[in-house]
């Protein structure tokens, strides 16, 4: 799997890094926590500037909001998960949660859809078979791919953000 491989180089080329570093700058102290348990980092050579949103990363306005909506012929109310759906992701326990929601919702007439944003178009097997096992395939919607300057209009229309990620370091 890529990010197996990518996960492997990372930590390989990480501990050479960091051996004698004179500043390493972390977005967030549980990373710091991280470089200091794993990489047995002094705490003084380690800096916390948090990240920030792009400026753009605001309240947008209603007619905006339409046109992106009627270009992307989404459905609403959807949930919304942005980024590609690694293992530690936890991709596969959000599919088993939403067929439960949507089990609960069918007596109740709503009608709130899955939406993935910057996912693979193809499902692993083991989310093929969720998919397939709860009648999700018109539930779910992937977009390959979202220009960094449209993400804020996913934000907004989504009616929540679904994060089950395992692990971030932030």
């Amino acid at each position: 799997k890529i990010d197996d491989k990518v996960s492997d180089l990372l930590k390989r080329n990480a501990k050479a890094i960091a051996q004698h570093p004179d500043l390493v700058i972390a977005p967030s102290e549980n990373t710091k926590k991280d470089l200091i348990n794993i990489y047995n980092l002094p705490a003084k050579k380690i800096k916390v500037v948090h990240l920030a949103p792009l400026p753009h990363f605001k309240v947008a306005a209603a007619d905006q909001l339409k046109a992106f909506n009627d270009k992307h012929g989404l459905a609403l109310p959807f949930f919304l998960f942005v980024g590609p759906r690694w293992k530690h992701k936890n991709f596969l326990t959000l599919l088993k949660a939403f067929a439960i929601i949507k089990s609960r919702s069918a007596a109740k007439n709503q009608a709130i859809k899955l939406i993935a944003v910057g996912s693979d178009l193809n499902w692993s097997q083991a989310e093929a078979e969720i998919i397939d096992r709860h009648d999700l395939g018109t539930e779910i919607k992937v977009f390959p791919y979202a220009a960094p300057k449209d993400l804020v209009f996913w934000y907004n229309l989504a009616y929540a953000l679904i994060y089950p990620s395992l692990y971030e370091g932030f």
